[in-house]
């Protein structure tokens, strides 16, 4: 028997050797293929509606009602030609809704949802002040604004790789865009929302244990109404300087002009978003080619 030990043991160490060696490998790397992008773009697609902006844009001529303070400032204000605003509307000549992935370092994925659009709005001018008066003028035409827009919302995907399925698992805290761009646009630093359930105060910025825009939430975490339960907007908190005309817009893209404690009710069940539209006071009241606005969408599901 012991002329054969050696051997035994040979035999032994041989067997134990590819197991120590998977042991210290390292875990396999992990590949994004072309497959899986089909995989999560399958998932994206029937959310469209929810997650593109371009559906929440008015279809209607939209009303406009300044403040008696904010035109008496108009008066005042001799500089420069300008416009007294009743009512605007939409044209969009070119759009784009697309995906791009942000892989991680594991079997996740964020996308970033962008919207594109291009066209112009019209606004329909009343009574005008020319440069050096303060008398209004009666006027009936119309002036046209260029509109540049885009929006991003982002969808966070799992999967634990292999053969296993794509999961959405997160959605931000909202949809941001801005016109004409994110540099030139005006922004919100806060709002301030109320519903049935509780209230919710939303910033723009990722922050640990806060609501943001840029946020990534499960669907437990977002606003959850019953249907023709409102969300209303308490308070809005513009950054800057800026003034803005401020709208709120419903699930059917109906706007409407936004005064502290406004909301907006929610019919059809599931994902449905309130937006909160802020427009540069600026670009109705003085000659310029562009338009300027941010626009928040907020999600909102209905059980």
């Amino acid at each position: 028997m012991k002329r054969y030990l050696p051997a035994l043991v040979l035999l032994l160490l041989l067997a134990w050797l590819p197991l120590a060696c998977d042991k210290d490998k390292e875990p396999e790397v992990w590949l994004w293929s072309y497959q899986d992008s089909l995989d999560v773009m399958e998932l994206l697609e029937p959310e469209q509606d929810f997650l593109s902006s371009k559906g929440h844009l008015p279809d209607e001529v939209v009303a406009v009602a300044l403040l008696e303070d904010i035109q008496e400032a108009i008066r005042q204000d001799t500089s420069s030609v300008r416009y007294l605003v009743s009512e605007f509307s939409f044209s969009i000549s070119d759009s784009s809704y697309g995906f791009k992935f942000d892989l991680g370092i594991d079997t996740t994925i964020t996308t970033y949802v962008v919207d594109t659009l291009k066209g112009s709005i019209e606004l329909k001018v009343d009574s005008l002040f020319e440069r050096g008066s303060d008398s209004a003028l009666a006027a009936d035409t119309t002036v046209l604004k260029m509109l540049r827009y885009s929006s991003r919302g982002d969808v966070f995907f799992d999967s634990l790789g292999g053969d296993a399925a794509w999961r959405t698992l997160k959605y931000s805290g909202g949809i941001t865009g801005s016109t004409p761009e994110v540099a030139t646009a005006p922004s919100f630093d806060s709002l301030i929302l109320a519903y049935p359930a509780g209230g919710l105060t939303v910033i723009s910025s990722a922050e640990e244990g806060a609501y943001g825009m840029r946020g990534l939430f499960e669907t437990n975490d977002l606003i959850h109404v019953s249907p023709g339960e409102s969300v209303s907007v308490e308070d809005v908190f513009v950054s800057g300087n800026n003034t803005l005309l401020i709208y709120l817009a419903d699930d059917k893209g109906n706007w409407s002009p936004y005064e502290s404690g406004a909301g907006v009710a929610f019919t059809s069940k599931g994902k449905s978003r309130l937006y909160i539209i802020g427009i540069r006071l600026a670009g109705f009241v003085y000659p310029s080619d562009e338009w300027s606005s941010v626009i928040w969408g907020i999600p909102v599901i209905v059980d």
